[in-house]
């Protein structure tokens, strides 16, 4: 019986962190960067690496990678994660894709992102894919997301799942992801001293608002 009890103790608690994750994803929402921008074209001069810079105001995590398809494309697609030095810090395939139009990539377990840091989201493009030439040359931001206004932003390799460098006219290639705001007590604050005459059990009393306005 005593066995029994402590079993569904166990269960009870990871329900509850179960429920909190999960409430907390519809309490703060999940942000992308674009909203409602749509292509005003296509390309189909070759199958490339397509991507987008953006950055975060505050950290997240990345929850899901989506692309905008077209309805000339066909083929496998991967979605990636890089930092500004070229490093490949995740990939993630598409599955189930529709015809055109928004497609979804969930990750494993979120992703987290950091301020101050530069990311580059990309898919490949294996034969036609979403343009809307100029739309990155001033940033666009949704929520903590936002893109690079560099003079460089909307980057493309001409060898798939390279690392995207190059831009042609500020273009928006339509390579986005979708993520969560990941909240803290502290921010800034780092301790004054410290003790060592323990052990003891430390701990914060802490409030909550009723959600986020």
């Amino acid at each position: 019986m005593k066995k029994a009890a402590v079993c569904f103790a166990k269960d009870f608690v990871f329900a509850i962190v179960l429920l909190f994750f999960f409430s907390a994803t519809v309490l703060f929402g999940q942000n992308s960067i674009f909203t409602n921008q749509v292509p005003s074209g296509t390309g189909n001069d070759s199958d490339y690496e397509l991507g987008t810079k953006f950055t975060t105001s505050q950290a997240a995590g990345i929850t899901k990678i989506r692309y905008y398809r077209t309805a000339g494309e066909s083929g496998l697609h991967t979605g990636k994660i890089w930092n500004s030095s070229g490093v490949k810090l995740l990939e993630v395939n598409f599955d189930n894709e529709t015809s055109s139009g928004w497609q979804y990539a969930e990750l494993p377990t979120p992703f987290i992102i950091s301020p101050g840091n530069t990311y580059i989201v990309s898919v490949n493009a294996n034969f036609e894919y979403a343009i809307s030439q100029n739309e990155l040359a001033s940033s666009i931001s949704n929520g903590i997301l936002s893109t690079v206004a560099d003079n460089n932003n909307g980057v493309f390799n001409e060898s798939t799942e390279l690392f995207p460098t190059l831009s042609f006219n500020n273009s928006n290639y339509y390579r986005d992801i979708e993520a969560v705001e990941l909240n803290s007590i502290f921010t800034t604050e780092l301790p004054a001293g410290e003790f060592n005459d323990g052990p003891y059990e430390m701990g914060v009393k802490f409030s909550i608002t009723s959600g986020k306005s």
